[in-house]
């Protein structure tokens, strides 16, 4: 497991967009409430949703004040616990990147590009813990979409 702050957020960030993006575009999870704000996000013309996101960036086009609301966000994507464990640790995330021997040889669930890839044989199991889904509440407008209470970035 790596820890991400908001100082090295665009890391984490970074490694997880691609992941999301793949899981997002799977046709069975077309109708997920994560999956269409996903779409709203990525292709919106201003503020949209992009994989070299800064932390301010972030905060701004997703609505958030802080890392736990990130997370919050990350997992409400369908099977995303299939694929990265995520904990939420003292004001930072622990992210490590799940490597099975079903999962596909992507550049992004590659050993060599990420500090450290869990390995689990087929009896292991990951405990989600105390998972805290906030429903995205998605406008019709791509540009309008608001996942958290609106905050003021000082």
């Amino acid at each position: 497991m790596y820890r991400y702050t908001t100082t090295n957020f665009t890391q984490l960030h970074a490694l997880l967009y691609p992941i999301l993006h793949e899981l997002a575009m799977i046709p069975s999870n077309g109708n997920s409430p994560f999956t269409k704000c996903w779409k709203q996000l990525t292709n919106r013309n201003q503020l949209a949703l992009h994989p070299k996101m800064t932390w301010k960036q972030a905060q701004v086009c997703l609505g958030i004040s802080d890392i736990a609301q990130y997370k919050d966000f990350i997992l409400q994507c369908p099977k995303i616990q299939d694929r990265v464990k995520i904990i939420y640790n003292k004001g930072a995330l622990d992210m490590g990147i799940i490597q099975t021997a079903d999962a596909k040889a992507s550049p992004v669930t590659s050993a060599n590009n990420f500090p450290e890839v869990i390995n689990l044989d087929s009896t292991s199991t990951i405990s989600s813990g105390s998972i805290i889904n906030h429903p995205a509440i998605c406008d019709e407008s791509p540009d309008v979409i608001y996942l958290y209470p609106q905050v003021t970035i000082l």
